[in-house]
Parts: structure tokens; C-alpha cells; sequence
């Protein structure tokens, strides 16, 4: 390198030291939702699982009206085809969205039984889960599953 370049690569890499970084972080805009948002989800923790025909996907839609959800319908795929729609196994259903946060909810009874489903968003995308109650109590099945968007058929 010649004389004359060796003070210029010196003075670059002092600068390139000394400079400040400049990093920015940002939190993540929360998903604009349509009136419909259709979610694919895959169990990532189970208290129980059905061993002989697993449960392999779990669709969720989310249909809103004003921004307010006015219907929620979930369905269970297992790895035979048998599919499990949520509101043909569980009556006297009810949905709400907790204020001001990407959260909605459903609870129907079966018997003795009510399971609650949870749909959310946060930091790391989209989430289900289910939780099983017997006579008020939480019993031992409890989900949870990691979903993406996908497009309607």
C-alpha cells in the first residue's frame, strides 16, 4: 500500500471505531385484520394427546363486523382426515374479544365438560389454544398451537 493510502485506511478504520452504532428497535405493528382472517395452526404443547389418530392441524377463522367479532369457528384435523368442528361438539356456545387487545375467546358445554379456546396475537404471531373444565375445574387437557394466515379457500 503506499505511503499515501496507509494515513487514508488508518483514518477509515478510526472512524468506523469511534462512530456510535445506531441500532432502532421497534415494536412490531400488530396484523391489520380484514373482516375475515383465516389462521392454520400446529399444537406446540398438550397436556394430552390422542396417540392413535393425532390431531395435526387446527383451523381458526375470525369473522368481524365493525371491528367487533361476530363469529369465530375452529375445526380439527387428525392425521386419519377425521376433521372436529368445534361448534357441532360443544352447545350453548358464546364468543367475546377482550378491549383494546388482539384476544377472542369462545366457550361452549359438552355434558359436564366446557372447553374455552382462546385465539391471540403478540410478539411472536398468532396463537390458539383450548382449555377443558369439568364442573368448573380445570382438568388435566390444556393446548396450545402456533398459527400463520392463511387465504381462504
Amino acid at each position: 500500500m503506499s505511503n499515501f493510502l496507509k494515513p487514508l485506511a488508518a483514518a477509515a478504520v478510526i472512524a468506523v471505531i469511534a462512530s456510535p452504532a445506531l441500532a432502532q428497535f421497534k415494536k412490531a405493528e400488530p396484523p391489520r385484520l380484514d373482516d375475515f382472517t383465516a389462521l392454520e395452526c400446529a399444537i406446540v404443547n398438550a397436556t394430552d394427546r390422542d396417540w392413535k389418530d393425532p390431531v395435526y392441524k387446527i383451523d381458526v377463522s375470525l369473522t368481524f363486523n365493525q371491528g367487533q367479532i361476530s363469529e369465530m369457528w375452529v375445526q380439527h384435523t387428525s392425521m386419519s382426515g377425521s376433521t372436529y368442528v368445534r361448534s357441532d361438539q360443544y352447545a350453548q356456545a358464546s364468543i367475546w374479544q377482550k378491549q383494546n387487545v388482539m384476544e377472542w375467546y369462545w366457550k361452549g358445554v359438552r355434558g359436564n365438560n366446557t372447553m374455552v379456546g382462546e385465539v391471540w396475537h403478540n410478539d411472536q404471531g398468532w396463537w390458539y389454544s383450548e382449555r377443558l373444565f369439568k364442573q368448573d375445574r380445570l382438568t388435566e387437557y390444556q393446548m396450545v398451537s402456533h398459527c400463520h394466515k392463511v387465504q381462504p379457500e
